[in-house]
């Protein structure tokens, strides 16, 4: 009776070895037909793809893809460019550069000079001045302490560079005078506005000079005043210039009825800009009524571009190519605006509308290799300013 249970149990045990063999063979044999199918299945694939076929498509080699072009070094995996400079093999090169706020403040400042006509004012040129010299005005120690501004004022007062290359401009445009009439109105007041400026700012460094330039644009204001039926806003800029050298009552007459039709309720453009910055920054009398209609104008404004940036994931109120107008003229009212109240929210976005500029944008287009506007220089020189270290 043991012995038959003892012969049972080997017969069991034989039987179950024999199956398990069997198991482990098929195992091993799947294994080996599952790897010899995917060599099969690498090798179609290796013949199937060909990388030229991309670059055929495409019409250039597929990123991460070694494609053994011609001007590839199969050794080095360097790639030789158009230009014969050696670059790493599937690699994007670009330029990280550090961007000077001042250097860039210089380049677009001397931009805008450069791009004056010497010969006569025109409308553009003239605002571009007026600009350029409210920011000297308003920011002295931004526009004093440039480069330009140590190596050419060489002087006895030490004039700085931008009122120097205005005096320039002016001398170059009475020399027209001399020669020619002026011809028609705007080109008159195209003239008083930059005489008019420059009047308020060089009578410090040469009384005489100023002296000159104010007799020649009250001189030019008073034949154009009766031609004014297309130019009634530019001839109120004119008279606000003129009535914060002088204080005269003709010109704060005339200022008070243009404020009267109500024009200054009007968007902001460049001109009615220059206009209400103008009066509010004067240091004669004014009508503090319209002072105060004026300044809440412009801190509404303001308030209406914070809150529209806010929505924008540049920090932007644009977003299309077609909205740099708006950059720029945004830009100098929350310049104008954190300059009043010192506004670190507004600091903020001027920032993030230069860094727009210099191509954080959805085109990634660097507007500031075409665009030369005074406008940039006052934004500049706001963030330039006094508080700030950049």
């Amino acid at each position: 009776m043991q012995k038959r249970i003892i012969s049972y149990f080997i017969t069991i045990i034989t039987a179950l070895t024999f199956v398990l063999s069997g198991c482990g063979e098929k195992a091993e044999n799947i294994q080996i037909n599952a790897a010899e199918t995917d060599k099969d299945i690498s090798k179609e694939a290796d013949k199937s793809f060909n990388t030229s076929d991309i670059t055929e498509a495409t019409g250039k080699p597929q990123e991460g893809l070694n494609t053994n072009t011609d001007n590839t070094d199969k050794d080095t995996d360097k790639v030789t460019d158009q230009d014969g400079v050696e670059e790493p093999l599937n690699s994007t090169c670009f330029k990280i550069e550090d961007i000077s706020y001042s250097e860039l403040f210089e380049t677009v400042k001397n931009k805008c000079l450069d791009n004056i006509n010497r010969d006569a004012p025109t409308r553009e040129d003239a605002i571009q001045l007026s600009v350029l010299l409210m920011s000297y005005e308003i920011f002295p120690e931004v526009m004093e302490s440039g480069t330009e501004s140590a190596e050419n004022s060489d002087n006895e007062n030490r004039v700085p560079y931008i009122i120097d290359e205005t005096r320039n401009i002016l001398d170059s445009y009475l020399q027209h005078m001399e020669k020619d009439e002026i011809q028609g109105t705007e080109e008159a007041e195209n003239f008083i506005l930059v005489a008019a400026d420059l009047a308020y700012i060089y009578k410090k460094y040469d009384k005489s000079y100023a002296e000159k330039c104010l007799k020649t644009a009250e001189t030019l204001w008073k034949n154009v005043r009766n031609d004014i039926a297309d130019s009634i806003k530019f001839t109120a800029l004119d008279a606000a210039k003129l009535y914060r050298v002088t204080a005269k009552k003709e010109y704060r007459t005339y200022l008070s009825e243009y404020f009267n039709t109500g024009s200054y309720l009007d968007e902001y453009d460049d001109v009615e800009f220059l206009i209400e910055t103008t009066y509010l920054n004067s240091r004669v009398e004014v009508d503090k009524n319209i002072c105060e209609l004026l300044m809440k104008k412009l801190m509404q404004a303001a308030e209406k571009i914070s809150n529209e940036v806010r929505s924008s994931i540049y920090m932007t109120a644009f977003e299309k190519q077609t909205d740099l107008e708006k950059i720029l003229n945004d830009g100098m009212i929350m310049s104008f605006v954190d300059y009043v109240i010192s506004n670190h929210e507004y600091d903020m976005i001027l920032e993030n509308y230069l860094h727009y500029l210099l191509g954080r944008n959805p085109e990634g287009v660097v507007y500031l290799d075409d665009v030369s506007d005074a406008k940039i220089v006052f934004m500049l020189s706001k963030i330039l300013g006094k508080g700030y270290s950049y």
